[in-house]
């Protein structure tokens, strides 16, 4: 049996702002965009896909954190499931951080981000029931601006990014309700999800 090693991307930029990734993505449509990459670098190891390029977003500190915006938390895309999982979150959102402290083993919380857990659109995703049931919407940036895209119609299995785009931000409502999140899993411990639930009153 012959195994190929994985091919490494044909060039990789590191834009410091939303812009310049749009422009570099504009620039290069086939790029795709990497923050933590754990799902990225998967789909490459498995022979799933063999971008022609990246575009790191890891120097774009505006997408790492959160801010406050008409009853709304407009999460940044590059927030990691550990941040996310901590005290202070969870007090904002804690369906959420539930489901970012599940989402797998620490190596993968330190590095696995929001965005690239919504883009990836996995069966096996943390954080997509919780983002459905709390209705969020998804905040894209390209080169026409910027639009919004409910998280529903990313599982309802629709297209969602147009060449030259990206999602910067996840606007969820703050809501003063009970919100849980439960996971099974096929074994003990951290693991892909045999199901998930996420339930808001």
């Amino acid at each position: 049996m012959t195994t190929h090693a994985p091919q490494t991307a044909q060039s990789v930029t590191l834009p410091a702002s939303l812009d310049e990734a749009v422009a570099a993505l504009t620039a290069m449509p086939a790029a795709v965009p990497v923050a933590g990459g754990t799902d990225l670098m998967a789909a490459v190891n498995k022979g799933q896909l063999r971008p022609a390029g990246l575009v790191g977003l890891s120097r774009i500190n505006e997408i790492r954190g959160w801010q406050y915006q008409d009853g709304h938390a407009l999460l940044g895309a590059g927030l990691t499931h550990a941040r996310m999982g901590r005290p202070d979150f969870a007090a904002l959102i804690p369906a959420l951080a539930a489901a970012s402290r599940a989402a797998g083993p620490p190596q993968i919380r330190n590095a696995g981000t929001l965005g690239g857990n919504v883009v990836t659109a996995a069966a096996t995703g943390d954080s997509l029931p919780v983002l459905a049931a709390l209705e969020a919407d998804l905040v894209v940036l390209g080169p026409l601006g910027s639009r919004e895209i409910p998280v529903s119609h990313l599982l309802a299995g629709r297209d969602l990014l147009a060449p030259g785009e990206l999602v910067a931000f996840v606007r969820v409502p703050l809501l003063h309700a009970p919100q849980v999140f439960v996971k099974a899993t096929g074994r003990t411990g951290p693991a892909r999800a045999t199901a998930s639930v996420a339930v808001v009153l």
